[in-house]
């Protein structure tokens, strides 16, 4: 902490110190407050003693002059982190379901729809969801596609599944009874899937002029 004296001798508190031939700030920022660090953009943090030279000189590379930090420089936040206000001590890790591959960061950016960072903070880039699973929302999780649906990322796509497939809109009879899964099972032979939710083998029922033994179910069917 340092003071300044107006024209009427009374000692004015100014924080941080190297504001003081410029602006009085009052109160004190708190102890955590980054205005107490040298005041390095955002997107980078401070690295070194971070305390100021009250006496001397010494190399313009540590900001050596009094006045200044001593031992001190900004340095850029790596790939994978970021840093949001001047003054930071530290990069902060991109949180989950978001990325940055550049240096010196202000901020994370969302993986995209069909896209997460698959349950890991700090990446760089977001990868596709798997077959069986699909994101919706920017910067969510990818989820699994429920039973009577499929979804299927093909190896080198980007993107993955932003929506999962219904088996009974599929051209064709199909069905599904399981989540996650990368695709629909085929209805047997001479059965159509009825038209309900295709999550079970007993919505294949028998085509128009085919029928099954009595007693079977999800079997295939005969022609009268």
């Amino acid at each position: 902490m340092c003071t300044d004296y107006d024209d009427k001798a009374t000692a004015n508190v100014v924080a941080p110190l190297f504001a003081a031939k410029t602006e009085h700030i009052y109160p004190i920022p708190a102890a955590s407050s980054n205005l107490r660090n040298m005041q390095c953009a955002a997107g980078m943090q401070v690295e070194g003693s971070n305390n100021f030279c009250l006496s001397g000189s010494g190399p313009a590379s540590t900001h050596g002059t009094v006045g200044n930090f001593c031992g001190t420089e900004c340095v850029s936040c790596p790939a994978s982190t970021h840093s949001s206000e001047a003054g930071s001590l530290n990069c902060t890790t991109c949180p989950l379901n978001t990325f940055t591959a550049a240096t010196n960061t202000v901020t994370c950016s969302k993986c995209l729809n069909g896209q997460s960072t698959d349950g890991k903070t700090g990446a760089t880039t977001c990868a596709a969801c798997a077959s069986g699973f699909f994101n919706d929302v920017s910067g969510n999780d990818c989820r699994p596609c429920q039973a009577g649906t499929f979804s299927l990322h093909k190896i080198g796509d980007a993107q993955g599944a932003s929506a999962c497939v219904k088996c009974k809109d599929m051209p064709g009879n199909f069905y599904q009874p399981q989540a996650a899964q990368p695709l629909c099972l085929e209805c047997p032979t001479n059965t159509e899937n009825s038209g309900s939710t295709g999550t079970a083998l007993l919505d294949c029922i028998c085509k128009p002029g085919f029928w099954r033994p009595d007693g079977q179910t999800g079997t295939e069917c005969y022609p009268w």
